[in-house]
């Protein structure tokens, strides 16, 4: 069964519910959507992630927003494969505007789970702001969480939604969007207690986030980003078209060669999610006109949309 959860993000609705929509033929026709998580929020609820445990559970996380200065992380496990959630569990022990990026959480080889959250002392969206990346992990599925001891800072605006991914060698690897025209990186050689200062990593990239995970079974990792960074663009380094995907071998410590898997000049693609079902890669983004990026306006028309791509093809260089 697939499954997909999404959210509204902005003060300006009365109320932002997280819903969830079933597929049971693959993606080729889906439910009608339903509440997952009603909106208790000062603003809303969003930036969900679902992440499938080791134990059989389902885990969704999600972001309570209360104001632009206050937001809390919480988790709720499903033993059910999603048909119903437990009760909340808070994530975060300090008080900031934070955000965690959809399908941002992994679980570790040995059974750690790790959210990665970026947040800002000042409220977001004023001078003041400035984001630092840091984690917080759980090692008893998701009932209790305790935060890395470093954080991560990058240039500009800072270290924004990061992403984590176990490298072949047992580290992790964090991956973050930033303004400078490059994903930034940080390690970690403690299972995400602490972390390296961040360096630019070999990949470009638009001030936009970027999905990872890699390919069961195999040593190749997927990401799925917009990597046509463009100096001197009105805003975020460019228009988010288009959406790239490319694969590495060596958990992209080397350059790597990005495919468009979607471009165009009225719409916009990003925040992508990844998920694996037999040889397919499963992928959401969404696409639309959002008028901040394109025409410098301040409305977004933005829909969710699903793609099945071979993975056989994929490793061997052609994305279908």
């Amino acid at each position: 069964r697939s499954y997909s959860v999404t959210g509204v993000q902005t003060c300006a609705l009365p109320i932002s519910d997280l819903v969830g929509v079933t597929s049971r033929d693959g993606g080729a026709t889906w439910s009608e959507p339903g509440i997952v998580q009603a909106n208790d929020g000062g603003c809303n609820v969003m930036s969900t992630a679902l992440l499938r445990l080791a134990d059989g559970g389902v885990l969704l996380a999600y972001l309570r927003k209360d104001s632009h200065q206050s937001c809390t992380i919480f988790v709720r496990r499903s033993e059910d494969d999603g048909a119903t959630f437990g009760e909340a569990v808070r994530v975060n022990d300090w008080e900031a505007y934070m955000a965690i990026v959809n399908d941002s959480l992994i679980q570790l080889s040995g059974g750690r789970i790790l959210c990665p959250v970026y947040y800002s002392r000042g409220p977001c969206w004023t001078p003041a702001e400035h984001y630092l990346a840091r984690v917080v992990y759980s090692d008893d599925g998701g009932r209790t969480w305790q935060r890395s001891r470093s954080d991560v800072d990058c240039p500009k605006r800072g270290a924004m939604e990061p992403v984590v991914l176990e490298r072949l060698d047992g580290s992790v690897l964090m991956l973050i969007r930033t303004q400078t025209g490059s994903v930034h990186q940080s390690i970690s050689r403690d299972r995400g207690e602490s972390w390296s200062p961040a360096t630019p990593s070999p990949l470009s990239g638009q001030e936009a986030p970027i999905a990872v995970r890699r390919i069961p079974g195999t040593d190749a990792a997927v990401a799925v980003w917009n990597a046509a960074y463009q100096p001197g663009a009105k805003s975020h380094g460019g228009r988010r078209s288009p959406l790239h995907i490319a694969v590495s071998l060596d958990d992209f410590a080397t350059p790597v060669r990005p495919i468009a898997l979607v471009a165009s000049d009225r719409e916009t693609y990003s925040y992508p999610s990844l998920a694996f079902a037999g040889d397919r890669l499963l992928l959401t983004y969404y696409a639309g006109r959002d008028e901040a990026l394109v025409g410098g306006g301040t409305t977004a028309r933005l829909s969710l949309r699903f793609e099945a791509l071979s993975l056989p093809a994929l490793l061997g260089g052609d994305r279908r």
